[in-house]
């Protein structure tokens, strides 16, 4: 049997119209895979899709309207989910954040249930987080470690639980525990490289917490490896080997547009501005990128600051 990197794929895109959704349809695209988006308003995103991308809606991700989108294609891959990064994480913003990715990924499972089982995916791709594992000050976490307590990490449990109900029909399901995307118009690098525009930049106190960073190619190029190569499942770490304390992330991001990087952002500051997310900033992790690597996947952009440089030209 050849290999899934050598066919034509139908693959199905669900909840793509953040920042990833539309690049990761043009590099599939690309590679001359049949790329449909399905999302819950068709006329309000489709101009911000590739050309020749196929766009449905369907209202509420309805199980019953999923299942014929659903039906024949080869793979789906699961980028739903509200903005983690937009407003406090009020009561009610946790709520919708927890509540638009697991209902979206139990609505896929359950449509992906009324079909026959050669009328399924033969893999479901869905998104998860590095948050995934909480808080690590010392170690490394792999693919295999426990997972946190804090509440992004209960999202992730929970999310990933929702996904793995597939592999009871027999689909190969693979969980993309994604690090900060650094690219071209990422909000997260646009924050951070904010205040070095002002001369002002620096690390977020404590400072010694670990960034989990990937490059946007690198992260777009594992989704699709995670799609092409039969071999992959379980959880994948999105992040790139070269994870680095944040105080060390600050310096190579003042290197690369020559900028100081000695003014320390207070934790204190942060909580007030932003609640309990600022966790987002103050916690960390020394995840590897195990399973990747195992699967022979090279990353473009192992390093901090030649991605940065890269990206900033």
């Amino acid at each position: 049997m050849r290999d899934q990197a050598e066919l034509s794929l139908k693959i199905i895109l669900v909840g793509a119209t953040g920042y990833l959704g539309p690049r990761l349809a043009g590099v599939l695209q690309s590679v001359r895979h049949e790329v449909t988006v399905v999302t819950r308003d068709a006329t309000l995103r489709a101009n911000r899709l590739p050309e020749g991308v196929r766009v449905v809606g369907v209202k509420d991700y309805e199980p019953a309207a999923l299942q014929h989108v659903l039906q024949g294609t080869d793979a789906v891959v699961n980028l739903a989910g509200a903005n983690i990064g937009k407003g406090r994480w009020t009561r009610r913003r946790k709520a919708l954040l927890l509540s638009s990715r697991v209902e979206t990924t139990t609505a896929i499972v359950s449509a992906m249930s009324y079909l026959g089982t050669d009328e399924r995916p033969s893999v479901f791709v869905s998104t998860s987080g590095i948050d995934y594992y909480g808080n690590s000050v010392d170690g490394t976490v792999t693919e295999d470690s426990p997972s946190g307590d804090s509440f992004m990490a209960r999202l992730c449990v929970e999310w990933e639980g929702t996904a793995r109900q597939a592999e009871s029909m027999g689909v190969r399901v693979v969980t993309m525990r994604m690090g900060t995307v650094m690219g071209r118009g990422a909000r997260a690098l646009q924050l951070r490289l904010l205040p070095f525009r002002f001369f002002m930049g620096g690390p977020f106190r404590p400072g010694k917490q670990w960034f989990c960073w990937v490059h946007l190619d690198d992260a777009l190029d594992l989704y699709r490896f995670a799609i092409e190569h039969h071999e992959v499942r379980g959880s994948m770490n999105v992040v790139a080997p070269g994870v680095l304390r944040e105080s060390e992330a600050a310096t190579a991001i003042g290197r690369a547009i020559h900028r100081p990087s000695w003014l320390p952002v207070p934790a204190s500051f942060l909580k007030l501005a932003m609640g309990e997310q600022a966790d987002l900033l103050l916690h960390g992790r020394h995840a590897e990128p195990v399973e990747a690597l195992r699967y022979g996947y090279r990353f473009q952009y192992p390093e901090f600051e030649m991605a940065i440089r890269q990206i900033l030209g």
